[in-house]
């Protein structure tokens, strides 16, 4: 997935939206690793893919593979630079991963309520926790 034609797409529904031509429907082409919001025994990424499809579409399709190449050929930065923020973002990101292990547990009491929702329209393949996140995420 390009990040830039993505975001220019975005602008383009947005203000498609925003100046009342009415809805617009998006579609992105996404690639799935593994079972990133369920994982479970029969969904391990190992048996999804190959490795070496994965490593072929990190290495040529990678959203954040394209930006970097596109951050290279406008000579924003150097590569020294890049890999310095990546280092910089995954200590970040560890940081705040041991935080919320020693955090202590956010109470679920009222998460659920007043909530509204008409519905969701019978859909194929959902499974229970699926629909719940999908509703948590929509409100």
């Amino acid at each position: 997935m390009d990040i830039i034609a993505s975001r220019h797409a975005t602008q383009f529904a947005r203000n498609w939206v925003v100046e009342g031509n009415g809805p617009l429907f998006m579609e992105f082409v996404t690639y799935r690793y593994g079972g990133l919001f369920f994982p479970s025994m029969s969904d391990s990424g190992a048996t999804y893919h190959t490795c070496e499809e994965i490593q072929w579409m990190c290495s040529t399709q990678s959203p954040t593979r394209g930006l970097q190449r596109y951050i290279e050929e406008w000579g924003l930065t150097s590569l020294q630079e890049l890999r310095q923020l990546d280092k910089e973002a995954k200590a970040e990101v560890d940081q705040a991963i041991e935080e919320a292990k020693t955090s202590p547990a956010h109470r679920s009491k009222g998460l659920w309520t007043d909530i509204y929702d008409k519905g969701l329209p019978f859909m194929w393949g959902w499974e229970h926790k699926e629909v719940s996140c999908f509703l948590f995420l929509r409100s």
